[in-house]
């Protein structure tokens, strides 16, 4: 791996540590670079969380990946904007202190990053979560609500509370467009869950005998960023937060490697040619070529005029920065 460094994979390989057990941190100045572009502003629309979430089964080791969207794009068919891999660390295990190095790294890299990130997305795995809290710390830290609900139902069943209520809970607080997650306001928010605590505590009294516990629990759990009144004052969406896009990632890992684990150095190689292959497909979407991707109507006047085929690479990189940068400088 330190010859890789050196050699072959000099610029993605950006760490090797080895302690007691390795982590390795790979990423190009091309990730970096897009994080900060779609991540590291307030432009409704524009703006993009940066994901975080820890993948397995892709070999002998753990992989935490980062993940934004391509705001200035779309998916080709669709209204939505790709999911991109943005920097990977490769590690032994899944511990806050070994999730804490990897941001640090990040912070080395790009100094401001943790004043300027917009917001950060995980799942409900502690350590990360904490992790990401500890380095991002002016970033909003949104939670992803497919998961929270697993947390939710778990701590329903541990109170004991029958399948029925746990199913109606979940429904008042889930249910898509009519959910308290659903929201369109924190005065709306507040006032509905006024409500529904008031409704909770009574028919858990009816189930079990001393003073209801779910709704202190609840009232710890609301401070959670996931609602989709939180999402719009962000300008990231208009839902409650869900990881889509890094899980959507992981399983493009996945297929990229055949679904088949792999020894440490061949992953290394795999994960290379597909960061690459995001940075091929945006240059092609840029100039109308990509079969999966299509600049978004609203800017399609930077498109460039001279074809892909009749610029040297170097004239190809510096139109991309052009693009890049006419778009997301803008006030």
């Amino acid at each position: 791996m330190l010859e890789f460094q050196k050699s072959t994979f000099l610029g993605f390989i950006r760490e090797v540590v080895c302690y007691d057990l390795p982590t390795i941190m790979l990423y190009t100045d091309n990730q970096l670079d897009n994080i900060v572009k779609f991540c590291c502003h307030k432009k409704t629309g524009l703006v993009s969380e940066l994901g975080l979430d820890v993948t397995f089964q892709l070999g002998p080791f753990y992989v935490l990946v980062t993940t934004y969207k391509n705001t200035l794009l779309n998916v080709k068919g669709g209204s939505h904007s790709p999911s991109c891999m943005g920097p990977v660390m490769i590690c032994m295990t899944k511990e806050e202190g070994t999730y804490l190095s990897f941001i640090h790294c990040l912070l080395r890299e790009v100094p401001g990053l943790s004043q300027y990130l917009h917001a950060t997305g995980t799942d409900s795995e502690l350590a990360l979560r904490n992790a990401t809290a500890a380095g991002m710390q002016n970033a909003s830290a949104l939670l992803c609500y497919l998961h929270s609900q697993r947390n939710i139902k778990a701590k329903l069943k541990e109170l004991g509370i029958s399948q029925s209520l746990n199913s109606k809970i979940c429904r008042d607080i889930y249910a898509k467009g009519s959910g308290l997650l659903w929201s369109d306001s924190k005065e709306q928010f507040n006032e509905l869950v006024e409500i529904l605590l008031e409704t909770w505590n009574a028919l858990e009294s009816e189930e079990r005998r001393g003073p209801p516990q779910f709704a202190s629990y609840f009232r710890k759990f609301m401070r959670e960023r996931m609602a989709k009144y939180i999402m719009q004052d962000l300008g990231l969406g208009d839902q409650p937060y869900h990881q889509n896009i890094p899980e959507a990632v992981n399983c493009m890992i996945k297929e990229w490697t055949n679904f088949v684990p792999q020894d440490l150095d061949k992953f290394v190689i795999s994960i290379y040619d597909f960061a690459e292959s995001f940075e091929i497909e945006t240059e092609l979407a840029w100039f109308g070529i990509s079969e999966k991707w299509e600049v978004k109507e609203t800017y399609r006047q930077q498109m460039p005029k001279v074809p892909h085929g009749a610029m040297t690479t170097d004239e190809r990189k510096a139109t991309m920065k052009r693009v890049m940068f006419q778009n997301l400088s803008r006030p």
